[in-house]
């Protein structure tokens, strides 16, 4: 029998297809006295790349850059078999370019905002930097591989 954390890993075009969609990511990073520090965040993805736009002084900034290490996990699925996700372990990478910002915010807002909504990007970025994950490490899932090949021609109700 194969390995099953084979059969449901996906590949690197599946990965970027998964993260391209409107999912929120818990981001977590390691706080000054040991613990998880974890944060429900949007995210954009911009050449194959994660990235974040958080205000400079939060929490999860401040630890990331502190410890130098970060994990983003974006999962979906209600039952077994629609379970899929993604696992980011890795390093940040700080940029406060304005341009940068900018880019990411109008990213965040054309995936996560409803149409005909207006948005300054510019002022969306104020007191804020973009924290790209370096991923030293990736995991991924998706169990709708375990299904038999029978049920994906079965006719559904």
């Amino acid at each position: 029998m194969a390995n099953q954390r084979a059969l449901v890993r996906m590949s690197e075009a599946e990965i970027q297809h998964f993260l391209s969609g409107p999912h929120t990511m818990c981001l977590s990073t390691v706080d000054k006295d040991g613990f998880i520090h974890s944060a429900a965040m949007w995210y954009a993805l911009l050449d194959g790349q994660v990235a974040v736009l958080a205000k400079r002084r939060s929490q999860k900034v401040v630890n990331a850059l502190r410890g130098g290490r970060l994990t983003g996990l974006v999962e979906d699925g209600t039952t077994y078999t629609e379970l899929r996700g993604v696992c980011l372990i890795g390093t940040p990478r700080a940029d406060d370019r304005p341009e940068v910002k900018v880019r990411v915010a109008l990213s965040l807002f054309d995936r996560y905002s409803p149409d005909g909504a207006t948005f300054d990007a510019q002022a969306s970025t104020y007191n804020r930097i973009v924290l790209w994950i370096e991923p030293i490490k990736v995991a991924s899932w998706d169990h709708a591989k375990l299904r038999p090949k029978s049920e994906d021609t079965l006719p559904r109700e």
